[in-house]
């Protein structure tokens, strides 16, 4: 199975232009990297992950767009603060499934898909999340995420496409191999 990560939309956001956060058309482009990636031959299923926050606006139409920007995939929501329809009416516009997290196994890493990011535990290897639109977080304790745990997928940071989730894994392998040798290189001078 091919899984394809996408997170905070916002589809027909028009603040977001206004705010000079994204530019006009924003919509368009994240639907034309949806459909260069799913559209591509593969085997198999393939499943769009959206990690919330997917519209603020006229959902209907955005809906229509998505699934048929996301044509023989397998859909799922995993609501963000901004998703307040019912579940009932994601359902029954396009997702497959809606939720607020879950988990999965897939290529010996245990990850957990949500749109905030969470603490950090050993239960699982990795956080792919939405929510901070590139930003740095700083917790109450101004401590700041672990980059090799938590992975944001903010469309302004990964090129307005969906994410294949082995480049996920790919990713996060290396940036724990830069901080290894980084640590590796400290204890050296030392």
């Amino acid at each position: 199975m091919k899984y394809w990560i996408i997170a905070d939309t916002h589809y027909n956001h028009k603040n977001l232009v206004e705010w000079g956060r994204r530019k006009e058309g924003f919509g368009d482009l994240l639907n034309k990297g949806l459909l260069e990636k799913t559209s591509l031959a593969h085997d198999g299923v393939q499943m769009v992950i959206h990690l919330g926050d997917f519209c603020m606006g006229d959902e209907a139409e955005a809906m229509e767009k998505f699934v048929a920007s996301t044509p023989n995939c397998k859909r799922v929501l995993v609501r963000g603060n901004h998703d307040g329809k019912s579940e009932n009416w994601y359902l029954t516009h396009g997702f497959d499934f809606v939720c607020s997290s879950f988990t999965l196994r897939h290529l010996n890493k245990d990850m957990i898909f949500t749109h905030r990011p969470v603490p950090q535990t050993d239960k699982y290897d990795i956080n792919i999340h939405g929510h901070l639109h590139g930003y740095e977080y700083k917790g109450g304790d101004g401590s700041s995420l672990d980059k090799t745990w938590h992975y944001d997928c903010a469309p302004e940071i990964r090129g307005f496409k969906p994410l294949l989730l082995e480049r996920i894994i790919k990713d996060q392998k290396q940036s724990i191999k830069l901080i290894k040798n980084k640590e590796n290189e400290n204890n050296t001078r030392e």
